[in-house]
């Protein structure tokens, strides 16, 4: 028994499935792992969470010829610690760039947006899509309604195809001992011409009179390639995964952007396939 989201619109009936699937089908046991998509027998138009109606909705998995989803693919190819910050330490061999420089607040941020533009133009080449992954702390298990103006406001519509999950942080990091709270991840596909905007919302964190900022942590995936990016504020950006030919190039394309705390580190790996 799945379950189906329904809305009525004047134009239409808008139609998406939402699967509470067991662990074979998610890869994650526990876990609550939500697919919104178009179901069969609805015309597909986009459209967005609120004022949905969740109505039973029967159909079948075949786990053997189910293609992966994306929470699977991230999972698969990095790894189950790929979230856990810091990312540089926590994913050995990848970049670390540093963004901003000095200046005022509007010149470091933009500082911050040249490069990190400029690297994921090489990262993302060649490609039409991005894999995006938002993470928000929250005490409301699946509540990403507080971010979808900001988003908006940066031309970011979360598309009907998207996966959302949610994981359970440890005890000791709850403001209340009563009161669970959990990583929510937001997981979907967006073209390249999204690249400045979801770079803008990522590098504005830090930034009081800098708007839009949806106030939530940003992955951007090269699934092709096997890297994922960071950017964690306006300092700096993370590049890893097991893509080491990809992550080569950045190295040497852009060696002279890499953060001096850690170069060494990466000199030890990169600097010597570079023949530097």
């Amino acid at each position: 028994m799945g379950w189906a989201l329904e809305r009525t619109a004047q134009a239409g009936q808008l139609g998406y499935a939402w699967e509470r699937a067991c662990p074979a089908i998610t890869g994650s046991a526990g876990a609550i792992h939500a697919v919104a998509r178009p179901f069969r027998g609805s015309p597909w138009r986009q459209a967005y969470g609120e004022g949905m109606l969740l109505m039973p909705h029967r159909f079948s998995i075949d786990a053997r010829k189910a293609p992966l989803t994306l929470k699977q693919d991230i999972f698969n190819t990095f790894g189950p610690s790929i979230f856990e910050r810091p990312v540089f330490y926590s994913q050995p061999g990848g970049l670390r760039f540093e963004l901003s420089e000095q200046g005022s607040a509007i010149e470091l941020f933009l500082q911050a947006m040249r490069k990190a533009t400029v690297v994921c133009r090489d990262l993302f080449q060649g490609d039409e899509l991005l894999v995006v992954c938002l993470q928000l702390h929250s005490n409301q298990r699946g509540d990403f309604r507080r971010i979808y103006r900001a988003l908006g406001d940066a031309g970011i519509r979360i598309p009907a195809q998207r996966e959302s999950w949610s994981e359970k942080t440890h005890p000791d990091d709850w403001f209340s001992e009563d009161e669970p709270e959990y990583q929510l991840y937001l997981a979907f596909e967006a073209p390249l011409s999204l690249l400045e905007p979801l770079l803008w919302c990522a590098l504005a964190s830090d930034f009081q009179a800098i708007r839009p900022k949806p106030r939530c942590a940003f992955f951007l995936f090269n699934l092709n390639k096997r890297l994922m990016v960071y950017p964690y504020d306006d300092r700096g950006m993370d590049v890893v995964g097991p893509g080491h030919e990809a992550l080569c190039e950045l190295y040497e394309a852009h060696r002279g952007w890499l953060l001096d705390y850690d170069r060494q580190a990466m000199d030890a790996i990169f600097a010597p396939a570079a023949g530097g």
